[in-house]
């Protein structure tokens, strides 16, 4: 999918377009060191500014394990990406209301 995406996003830049895309990314992806990695190369070697693929990914993702999300995501941002948390508040809402109905 980001092949693609980077590819678009090519193909808008050859024909004048400003055009920005964004990709959603699943918590196993995002903890997977070689996604992450193989990211980074695809990234380095397109003909576009990677400042205009946003990875999208879920607050339930990023707070499952912020152990490897938090650093997975700084490595997407040192090459460009734009992060964006997606469904911000809906995990948080969901612990918060678990905890008052857990006596």
């Amino acid at each position: 999918m980001v092949k693609t995406a980077l590819a678009q996003l090519a193909q808008w830049a050859a024909t004048g377009q400003d055009m920005a895309i964004a990709v959603n990314v699943s918590a196993p992806l995002l903890g997977d060191r070689k996604f992450i990695t193989d990211i980074i190369a695809l990234v380095r070697a397109a003909p576009v500014d990677p400042g205009r693929l946003t990875f999208e990914i879920t607050e339930s993702t990023a707070l499952a394990k912020p152990v490897t999300a938090i650093p997975a995501m700084q490595l997407l941002r040192d090459v460009g990406l734009r992060i964006s948390i997606d469904d911000y508040g809906t995990a948080i809402d969901s612990v918060l209301s678990q905890a008052v109905s857990d006596p």
